[in-house]
């Protein structure tokens, strides 16, 4: 515009030199006439020069205005996203920094090598044999034990069928009284001795109880660390919820600071829209510009037009003059003077028009100047323009790779919505399935409440049948293997619950990640946005510079700050979008913590009847206490009544003799003479003091009949108690196996439930896993603490039992003496009844543990991180088997100690049976003589029972031999067992350990996904 303004005030000054020197080459006339009018069109030329030059500067300062307030505009925005990016960046390097604090609080304890762990696993295995082969050649030790015993008791009926033959040859051994008394001192000495032995063993029964009572006390103190640690624990998962609040409140604060960056972007966008009003304004300025600009061509055209009406005058003038020159000759000489001035005023004007015509010269080259620096900057724009092309076709291709990653996730998110429906229908199932094993636990913590109460009323009842002999290793055998079978159940029922809390904590902790992958594409998407806007003004200022001098520009810049809206827009609504995404994935992760918390409640349900369970068992094991108590019993009053039937034979024996004796009296005393008197005297009393001892007899006898009656009504009763047991056995054992056909039910429900949970794995929180494996470490541990707590008091108080019973026994051997035969053989069909329940409940356990390897092996496709995590779970297992172990070695510690009391119960049996013998003896001597083939049988039966005491007491030596080696091999498995625990615990920690590197392998793959999003 100004070169042709410069081009045209250029053309008009030549034009006006030109028609001057025309005006000079003509006449003098001409020239004084024309000199006037010429003067006033240079006059009006130059004063519209002027204002044109005024006007130019005037629209060059608002300009030069304008580009300022551009500059600044710039500025301002230039500093307002560098402040934001700084924001963003230290916003970002705090959350980093909350995240590292966060992973230290995660971490637990020292990791060993995992090597050494593996070593040690593996010598705890072989440790493991070791201990399996002495259960072994225990259970052979047992088997030979029980063989013995009943070896034992046919023994003693030999010995009983002796004792009767005995009382019918008791009148021929009066003459071996002195050596029967005499051996008999030797018997009572060795007696004394075997009671001596007995007192040693209860001395270091006594031992035992005292070290089970410093075992509690260390127990006591255990809990009390647990507790302190427990409460430590608290207060570092209270700290720790406090730091989780913080980086909540953190983040709270973050959202804050991001809807005010939007705030700013928004302000941004205004000052755009009034930055494109100023250049619509600067347009609108232009066009008035061009405008005024039209308007002074039309003057020029005037003057154009005005300077050819001169021209014509100028020719008129000129025919004008070569009429009157005479009249110019005349008047030259007048106007001489005139030229004179003239030609001054001439001169100054030629030298105004060459300093107008040197001003033109140098507006002229800085014009050109101007016109150079228009052509680079066009070059530069459209530059400027070409690479702003490229960035856009590179801001399209990361368009797409965008929209294709929001695909992906999108279709990641909604096979993670399918999941979680499926889940939640399962979860629905599992509350129903759930809501009727409560029903059932309910159902069946009523029958175990009247099992208890039944138990309460038939404890007086069982009192009297407490000697009972019957055999109980094979119901404690088959009731043990039922109850390992059920633990392994409620083992392998706590692997799951376990998996499934793993996998609800892995679907929370990829919610968490995909937060962060979400969190940190608005921040590129938001940086992007950024730098389209810094280039937007770029833009903006190189079309505000071209539009000053072409109208080209403007199309060009109105299709670059299009395309600049268009992708604003697009990212915009890509933004949208991906708020909407994060919204959906928000309420798909809500969903998951609900799933989590559903998943929770049904744990801890099962955890319920797991402990019903447990409660039941433990009643189920005191009913059979109680039953092997009632046949043992049952046996000892079999026994006692055998006693009594053999005593009464042997009075009625003895009455007969002295029947006999009195007919043989009363006929010598008719055959002999008066000369005998005295001697019949002698019989008189004899037989007035045989009278005395009949009447006794008799008395005795009433006496026994009458026990002998009370014990058959409590013989009936026992029946009828009997009876109820099996009755109620048979409700227990139903109730067990459709409990374990539910449990079965619901093992397989939640293999299910595994099988499509582990699809979402890949989501889980690290964080939470870590706090949950703490409190479940901690529970577990406070668990078996409390469990070993109750089995020690138990064994406390089974012992005390044991103690009370064994003193009541031998107050009831001393009394009783008569038994019962008919309760010995109900008892054997309730035993063979119960043994053909336990085959089938055998039966039922393999089928189960067919069941199991069948689930173990599904399970052997899980990767490596699973692998180990079941490893330390098989572990633990086999630590809880080492457990049980520990409780059966005890329970048979526990039956060897019932055994050394069966055994002193025996003694004081031999030693009733010795005075009675003793009795027999005394009266036998006051009655008649005996022969020496007699006297040498009743030595060598002497002897044989001697004999039969001495096996007795060698096999008394041989039981506490092995109670010595019991409590050797408990005090190996205890050391064992914390040897294993400890196992546990660094495996634990290595689990921790390999889940830490989980977790910061996937922020390594996040960060580089985040590199190449970059």
């Amino acid at each position: 515009m100004f070169t042709m303004q410069g081009k045209k005030r250029r053309s008009v000054l030549e034009e006006l030199s030109a028609r001057n020197k025309h005006a000079r080459s003509t006449t003098n006339g001409s020239i004084l006439s024309t000199s006037a009018d010429e003067a006033s069109v240079i006059s009006e030329a130059k004063e519209k020069m002027t204002e044109f030059y005024r006007y130019s500067q005037n629209a060059d300062r608002r300009a030069s205005i304008f580009a300022l307030e551009r500059d600044e505009l710039n500025n301002k925005m230039k500093e307002q996203a560098a402040a934001h990016g700084r924001q963003v960046k230290t916003l970002v390097d705090r959350i980093e920094q909350l995240q590292v604090l966060l992973s230290r609080y995660q971490k637990l304890g020292d990791i060993g090598d995992l090597e050494s762990v593996f070593v040690e696993n593996r010598t705890s295995n072989s440790k493991m044999q070791l201990l399996k082969d002495k259960l072994d050649e225990y259970e052979e030790a047992l088997d030979l034990a029980r063989h013995q015993r009943q070896e034992d008791k046919t023994e003693i009926t030999a010995l009983d069928d002796l004792l009767r033959e005995r009382n019918q040859q008791n009148e021929r051994l009066q003459i071996q009284l002195d050596n029967i008394k005499t051996r008999m001192n030797e018997k009572l000495d060795e007696l004394e001795k075997i009671e001596g032995h007995d007192s040693d063993l209860s001395m270091q029964l006594r031992n035992k109880a005292t070290e089970l009572d410093q075992l509690a006390s260390q127990v006591e103190n255990k809990d009390k660390e647990i507790e302190r640690i427990n409460k430590e624990r608290q207060n570092q998962l209270r700290d720790a919820k406090d730091q989780q609040k913080q980086l909540n409140e953190k983040i709270h604060m973050l959202h804050k600071n991001v809807v005010q960056v939007e705030q700013k972007l928004d302000n941004v966008s205004r000052l755009h829209e009034m930055t494109q009003a100023n250049e619509r304004h600067l347009k609108e300025q232009c066009s008035q510009f061009r405008d005024t600009v039209d308007v002074k061509d039309k003057e020029i055209d005037r003057l154009r037009q005005a300077q050819r009406d001169l021209q014509n005058k100028l020719d008129e003038e000129r025919q004008q003059t070569s009429t009157s020159k005479i009249d110019i000759q005349h008047i030259h000489d007048q106007y001489n003077s005139k030229l004179k001035q003239a030609e001054q005023k001439e001169q100054e004007l030629q030298t105004k028009i060459n300093n107008l015509e040197s001003n033109a010269i140098t507006k002229q080259l800085e014009l050109s100047k101007l016109e150079q620096m228009f052509q680079d900057e066009l070059t530069s724009v459209f530059e400027r323009k070409n690479q702003l092309e490229d960035q856009v076709a590179d801001l399209k291709e990361a368009e797409r790779e965008l929209k294709k990653q929001v695909d992906a996730k999108m279709h990641d998110i909604s096979d993670l919505e399918f999941h979680i429906r499926q889940a939640e229908d399962k979860n629905h199932e599992l509350d129903e399935k759930v809501k009727k094993l409560t029903d059932n636990a309910a159902r069946d913590q009523e029958k175990i409440e009247g099992l208890h109460e039944r138990e309460h009323e038939l404890n007086d009842k069982l009192v009297a049948a407490t000697e009972a002999g019957i055999s109980k290793e094979h119901l404690e055998i088959s009731f043990k293997k039922e109850m390992d079978a059920a633990r392994m159940q409620q083992d392998q029922l706590n692997n799951e619950i376990d998996e499934l809390k793993a996998v609800i904590k892995e679907s929370t902790a990829s919610k968490e990640r995909l937060k962060i992958l979400f969190e940190k594409e608005i921040q590129l998407a938001r940086i992007k946005q950024d730098q389209l806007l810094h280039e937007i003004r770029d833009v903006n200022a190189s079309a505000k510079m071209s539009t000053i001098t072409k109208e080209q520009l403007e199309t060009s810049f109105k299709e670059e700050m299009d395309t600049a809206r268009i992708q604003q827009q697009q990212l915009s609504d890509e933004i949208d979008e991906l708020k909407a995404s994060i919204k959906k994935k928000d309420s798909c992760l809500r969903k998951f913590e609900e799933l989590s918390v559903t998943l929770e409640d049904t744990t801890s349900h099962v955890q319920s009847l797991e402990h019903a369970l447990r409660e039941r068992n433990a009643k189920i094991q005191e009913l059979e206490q109680s039953n092997d108590t009632l046949s043992q019993r049952c046996s000892e009053a079999k026994n006692n009544l055998a006693a009594t039937s053999e005593r009464l034979f042997k009075s009625e024996q003895q009455v007969d003799q002295i029947t006999k004796r009195l007919h043989q009296i009363e006929a010598d005393y008719a055959t002999r003479d008066d000369d005998r008197s005295e001697a019949l005297e002698k019989t008189l009393t004899r037989i007035q003091e045989l009278e005395q001892m009949y009447a006794n007899i008799v008395e005795t006898s009433d006496r026994q009949a009458t026990e002998i009656e009370k014990q058959q009504l409590a013989l009936n009763k026992s029946r009828t108690h009997t009876k109820d047991l099996e009755k109620l056995y048979e409700e227990v054992s139903a109730t067990h196996t459709i409990d374990k056909e539910r449990l079965e039910h619901v093992l397989s429900e939640l293999n299910e439930a595994r099988a499509r949970v582990k699809e979402l794995q890949h989501s889980y929180n690290n964080i939470i896993a870590a706090r949950h494996q703490d409190t479940t470490q901690f529970e577990n541990q406070t668990r078996a603490l409390n469990q070993s707590r109750i089995q020690i008091k138990e064994l406390q108080h089974m012992y005390d039992e044991a103690m009370k019973a064994n003193n009541r026994t031998n107050e009831q051997l001393k009394e009783q003496a008569a038994g019962l035969e008919e309760s010995h053989n109900q008892i054997k069909e309730l035993q063979r009844m119960y043994h053909d329940a336990m085959a089938a409940h055998d039966q039922d356990v393999e089928q189960l543990e067919q069941h199991t390897r069948a689930l173990e092996e599904r399970d052997d496709h899980i990767y490596e991180l699973k692998q180990l995590y079941e490893e330390a779970m098989e572990q633990r297992a086999e630590v809880a088997e080492r457990e049980e172990r520990i409780s059966l070695l005890e329970v048979t510690v526990e039956n060897i100690q019932k055994d050394l009391n069966q055994t002193a119960e025996l003694k004081s049996q031999w030693e009733t049976r010795a005075g009675q013998l003793e009795q027999m003896l005394q009266e036998t001597t006051e009655r008649a003589n005996l022969t020496e083939r007699d006297r040498d049988h009743a030595n060598s039966q002497v002897n044989d029972y001697t004999h039969q005491l001495s096996r007795q007491a060698e096999k008394i030596e041989a039981l506490e031999d092995e109670i010595k080696n019991w409590l050797i091999d408990l005090r190996e498995t205890e050391r064992l067992y914390a040897i294993e625990q400890q196992e546990l615990q660094r495996l634990k920690g290595i689990l921790c350990w390999m889940m830490q590197c989980g977790k910061e392998a996937l922020s390594k793959e996040d960060l580089e996904f985040l590199q190449r999003a970059n």
